[in-house]
């Protein structure tokens, strides 16, 4: 299936999967010591054990969205240029490779949304805002 996807869509989502559950856990607190080792938290409800043994790594530099009345469907990827365009040189073609899917509810995706415009908000105020078109440049690190 070929998608037709923008510069701002490519440049819109960098984080993947295994970062946006880390973010979810981290700013959620449940403070974990080591794996395995939860770290007590009573303001915060019950202590949550992180399980790793399953976990794979992806890296998403474009994303799309698919919903349905009870969930929403992520598509994550990367943008590359396709390798076996046939097209116009002056009109290049991107391949969007789609390496997860994550289905959550509505009520998961808000929590999440949340969660990366908190964490965007803080590293915006450390480092300089995020242009959302053009080049990564500009951040003081």
């Amino acid at each position: 299936m070929r998608t037709r996807c923008t510069r701002q869509t490519v440049c819109g989502f960098i984080v993947g999967v295994a970062a946006s559950v880390l973010v979810a856990l981290v700013l959620h607190r449940p403070t974990v010591l080591a794996q395995g080792q939860p770290a007590a938290d009573a303001t915060h409800g019950p202590t949550v054990s992180l399980d790793e043994r399953e976990m794979r790594i992806s890296y998403a530099n474009a994303y799309r969205i698919h919903t349905s009345e009870e969930e929403v469907i992520a598509d994550l990827g990367f943008n590359m240029p396709n390798p076996a365009a046939k097209g116009d040189a002056n009109q290049p073609e991107l391949l969007f490779r789609v390496n997860e899917r994550v289905i959550m509810n509505y009520r998961m995706a808000k929590k999440l949304s949340s969660a990366l415009q908190s964490l965007i908000q803080r590293y915006e105020a450390q480092f300089g805002e995020i242009p959302l078109q053009g080049p990564l440049t500009g951040s003081k690190r």
